[in-house]
């Protein structure tokens, strides 16, 4: 059975202060705002944390907007000055890049100038820097070419809307066959 026990005592709550021992390398408790330990941050790279110009650019859903324009406005004109449009915000976008690495080159080739022979590897380092950025710019330079012609990395982006608005008009001509056929009822 259950007992009740009225006249016992309630146990007092326990509490327990630890104590670091003390040593020279600790430091003393009531120095500290904020009683929580600090905790490691990751560090992120510059190129993960934010996409670029390109990225962006490159990474919209051109199918959609293909087959939104398909339905809207189904005619080849409006496809043809689409295609146009976009190869010429692909080009000004990659003139962006390309100015923004040219700038990158001349600062580290002022850096290298600047610290002169005094340290070769970091001059080395230098150096290799500089020749990545080349070999960026060098890269963009060639995309911007191949997209005068459709090819590069710019044919997803053409493509994904071409396929787009090709479906988007094959539903409006559907859509208005279904209406003229209905209307003979």
């Amino acid at each position: 059975m259950f007992k009740f026990n009225f006249f016992k005592k309630k146990p007092e709550p326990v509490t327990l202060t630890a104590e670091l021992p003390a040593s020279p390398n600790v430091p003393s408790a009531d120095l500290f705002v904020d009683p929580t330990p600090p905790q490691p941050t990751r560090l992120t790279n510059a190129k993960e944390a934010q996409p670029t110009k390109l990225t962006l650019f490159l990474n919209k859903d051109y199918w959609s907007l293909g087959r939104r324009d398909g339905y809207l406005y189904h005619t080849a004109e409006s496809f043809v000055i689409w295609k146009r449009k976009t190869k010429a915000e692909f080009q000004l976008v990659v003139d962006q890049l390309i100015q923004e690495k040219s700038t990158q080159r001349l600062t580290l080739l002022n850096h290298i100038v600047s610290i002169g022979g005094i340290h070769d590897a970091t001059s080395t380092q230098l150096t290799n820097s500089i020749r990545e950025v080349e070999s960026d710019i060098e890269r963009l330079t060639t995309q911007k070419e191949l997209s005068a012609v459709d090819e590069g990395w710019i044919m997803s982006v053409l493509h994904g809307y071409q396929l787009g608005f090709t479906q988007g008009l094959k539903e409006y001509v559907e859509g208005e066959a279904l209406l003229k056929h209905g209307s003979l009822f």
